[in-house]
């Protein structure tokens, strides 16, 4: 395995996964990210400081210059804002990068469309409806990760969190609270966009919007779901796909993120390697049937010292 890799976003818990579980798999890694004291850094083999990239001129030309002075032959995205210039630039960009279409991007980072691309095919949050009823989602059409997302007990705290995420220039939408069970589902996708393997664990721990605790489950609900989703949208790579049950138990879609999880380690410690099959897949090298299986189980996460 002589592949050089990149990854970006190393302060981020979706970067950090993803250069832990290359460098475990015999990879050499390079990270990348705007803040060198981003903990991800000082995990891969070698690391650069990148710009922001809403300097987005500036930010291609650093990345070509890494590519080059480090001979980095795949590139693993896992920050929101730079994965449009990958996907925009991909085809000036001398490294094969595990990305999807920016069509795909541009839908799946606004919230608000997705859901209504969605909705008809599967479950979906009722969203912008004329509630009534207590507590409710408020939250930005365009977030990250889970920042800015509110639940309004009641008028008042509507009104404020309404007040505030438009305070922030962005754009607020209003659903159904789900009460019930949380599931991220780690994917991963060809180049045809065909679904290759899919992972459902329950979230039954949080903090700051990543998984602390996290039970790996096989349920058909789920498989469905994600199948109808892979034909609707066109993939390529990781992507982790996040869904909630009503009071019902109806499970609706949250949000789809085309990029790696923060919670895939979890995955990765019930036996399935999604960075690795991205790798082979981008190579065009043979995947067998027993890296496709997994187990399920809890797994249970901690910081640790570098």
């Amino acid at each position: 395995m002589a592949n050089r890799i990149l990854v970006t976003g190393a302060g981020g818990d979706s970067g950090l996964a993803a250069i832990r579980i290359l460098k475990a798999s015999g990879f050499y890694v390079h990270a990348c990210d705007c803040s060198d004291i981003s903990s991800g850094l000082y995990l891969a083999d070698s690391y650069s400081i990148l710009p922001k990239a809403s300097d987005e001129k500036t930010f291609l030309e650093e990345i070509k210059n890494i590519i080059k002075n480090n001979k980095i032959d795949i590139i693993f995205p896992n920050v929101d804002e730079e994965l449009r210039i990958f996907a925009k630039y991909k085809d000036e960009i001398d490294a094969k990068i595990i990305i999807s279409p920016l069509e795909t991007i541009n839908l799946c980072q606004n919230k608000l469309e997705t859901i209504n691309f969605l909705k008809g095919y599967i479950e979906v949050p009722r969203t912008n409806e004329a509630f009534e009823e207590f507590p409710l989602v408020i939250r930005p059409t365009v977030s990250r990760g889970s920042r800015n997302i509110y639940i309004a007990k009641n008028i008042k705290e509507k009104e404020f969190f309404l007040y505030y995420i438009k305070s922030l220039n962005l754009i607020p939408m209003i659903q159904e609270h789900l009460p019930g069970k949380e599931y991220t589902v780690d994917c991963l996708f060809d180049e045809n966009g065909k679904l290759i393997v899919l992972s459902a664990r329950e979230r039954m721990s949080t903090k700051g919007g990543i998984s602390l605790v996290g039970k790996t489950v096989k349920e058909e609900r789920i498989n469905k779901i994600i199948e109808i989703i892979g034909e609707k949208i066109r993939f390529f790579g990781p992507v982790n796909i996040q869904l909630k049950e009503d009071k019902d138990g109806v499970l609706k879609l949250i949000e789809i993120n085309p990029r790696c999880s923060g919670g895939l380690p979890i995955t990765y410690k019930n036996e399935l390697n999604i960075p690795l099959l991205a790798v082979k897949i981008a190579k065009g090298e043979y995947i067998s049937p027993s890296e496709l299986s997994y187990k399920e189980g809890i797994v249970f996460r901690y910081l640790s010292e570098v």
